[in-house]
């Protein structure tokens, strides 16, 4: 359009010198040679070169004032971006800035940023414009993916218009799949020292207008600019990481050494303490059963029934001591998840039943083999439920559910009430030993729990609020689940089910 309207504008200019000079020959000279059509020819041609360069340089400013000036100034803004980026460390701050700059200036449906992840080599997109976090979070493109390869190689942005006529048909078609799964239409690539740290990809503009080569070249200065600060935002970004991997092993390493010791003297503790619980409980049995030869009076008959009371509540702690210093030889054998949770909702749905709590159980029926130590998930169902009860205390609902994650490979166990909830203060403490929210509670049971799941590499986090009940969630790794069935099989502690008492009624 620019070049019609220069030689619009030119032959104006030609038309106008010739009739000028023609007449001015005519009325001031009287030549007829001036007038010859040659001469006259030859004049406008002379003022057209003349006048080229002038009118092309006006009617370039008229078109860049009056047609471009909004491209103007999108360049304008993503120049000053581009310095203003020099003090951004934070590597995903750095690119929702770049993409939403970009996404609301050129008027893109999409856009999105890609970084090199060294731990996983591969390249990953970090944030993106116009697409959903669950959606991007999921690209991931290996090292030598066809776009990456090219972008490597060849370090010039890709246009998706131009991949069949620049590429071979296969390469073609597999670049053109990384366009679709980026949803762009246009990857601009950000080198740093020959080293390809990611791409800016820019998807469709919302009014259908290709990019045009200017803009392009502008995306690639721009690309070039950031590069060496996002090289610095990756090197901060790999320090923060490896600082808190740092921190967690020591963390790790401090905790280890402490639950050990704290396992050693639980084991000596309960082993000690077990068996005069078991000669004092026994004997106070005894005596209550011979109550009525003895002829003992209600005060002494009281005092028989808190002994038991009272040992029973001691050998529950012993226990759960032994539960925690058992290590990893234990027995290994196939859970049966539906049949460990019909057993234990049986043995609460007595006290469930008097305090009105309904019981709902939801148990995949499909789940993967999973071997381990049934004492110990016993034990991890028993403390869950009893919590859930306690918490419940009367007219409520609990909701077991036990599923299989198959995307993340992961056995979940769910127990939620609708009970009084946790303050959010005391929520960061349950899984503390002794830490109880309950007068008469002992404050082992969670963190009996924790410990036997972490065992299995698994983990475990409370959900709660005050007024609005409380979610369990224990995830355990299925391929650890497997993984124990080839370990060495030992005999449990026979100590674990030795106390058997009863309080009389």
């Amino acid at each position: 359009m620019k070049r019609v309207i220069d030689f619009s504008v030119l032959f104006l200019i030609t038309y106008l010198s010739y009739t000028v000079f023609d007449v001015f020959t005519f009325y001031f000279f009287h030549s007829e040679w001036l007038r010859e059509p040659a001469i006259l020819m030859s004049f406008s041609i002379l003022v057209a070169v003349s006048c080229y360069k002038m009118v092309d340089h006006y009617i370039f400013i008229l078109f860049k004032r009056f047609f471009f000036h909004h491209s103007e100034q999108n360049l304008f803004t993503l120049t000053k971006l581009a310095r203003d980026l020099t003090g951004v460390l934070d590597l995903h701050e750095l690119a929702e800035l770049v993409v939403n700059t970009f996404g609301d200036l050129v008027k893109l449906k999409t856009a999105s940023f890609m970084i090199f992840n060294q731990q996983e080599n591969v390249y990953e997109v970090v944030a993106a414009y116009g697409i959903q976090p669950a959606e991007y979070e999921k690209i991931k493109f290996a090292v030598d993916r066809p776009a990456i390869d090219t972008l490597r190689n060849y370090a010039k942005p890709l246009v998706r218009d131009q991949v069949n006529q620049s590429f071979p048909w296969k390469a073609a078609n597999q670049i053109m799949t990384d366009f679709e799964i980026l949803e762009a239409s246009c990857i601009i690539p950000i080198i740093h020292e020959d080293l390809l740290l990611g791409s800016l990809n820019l998807g469709q503009r919302y009014a259908a207008k290709a990019f045009r080569d200017v803009d392009i070249r502008f995306f690639h200065d721009f690309a070039k600019e950031i590069a060496p600060i996002v090289h610095n935002a990756i090197l901060v970004e790999d320090l923060r990481k490896n600082n808190e991997e740092l921190a967690q092993v020591q963390s790790d390493l401090i905790q280890s050494t402490r639950l050990t010791a704290i396992e050693q003297l639980a084991t000596g503790l309960a082993h000690e303490i077990h068996n005069p619980l078991t000669i004092i409980s026994g004997k106070a049995q005894v005596l209550l059963l011979k109550k009525d030869k003895k002829g003992y009076d209600q005060q002494v008959e009281d005092v028989l029934k808190t002994i038991v009371k009272q040992t029973k509540r001691a050998a529950d702690i012993t226990r759960k001591l032994l539960m925690f210093s058992q290590g990893k030889g234990s027995i290994r054998e196939k859970i049966n998840f539906e049949t460990m949770v019909n057993d234990t909702v049986a043995l609460v749905s007595y006290q469930a039943a008097l305090d009105d709590i309904r019981i709902v159980k939801q148990i995949d029926h499909h789940l993967p083999e999973y071997y381990g130590n049934p004492a110990a998930f016993r034990e991890i169902f028993l403390n869950l439920f009893l919590n859930a009860v306690q918490a419940v205390e009367k007219s409520g609902a609990i909701q077991i559910s036990v599923r299989y994650k198959s995307i993340d490979r992961l056995l979940e166990i769910r127990v939620s009430d609708t009970g009084i909830g946790i303050p959010q203060e005391d929520v960061n403490q349950l899984f503390n030993p002794f830490f109880t929210t309950r007068k008469e509670g002992v404050g082992l049971g969670l963190f009996v729990t924790q410990q036997i799941v972490h065992r299995y590499n698994g983990s475990i986090r409370v959900e709660s609020n005050s007024g609005e009940g409380t979610t369990v969630v224990v995830q355990l790794p299925i391929d650890e689940g497997r993984e124990q069935k080839n370990r060495q099989n030992q005999e449990t502690d026979p100590k674990l089910e030795s106390l058997e008492t009863r309080e009389p009624h």
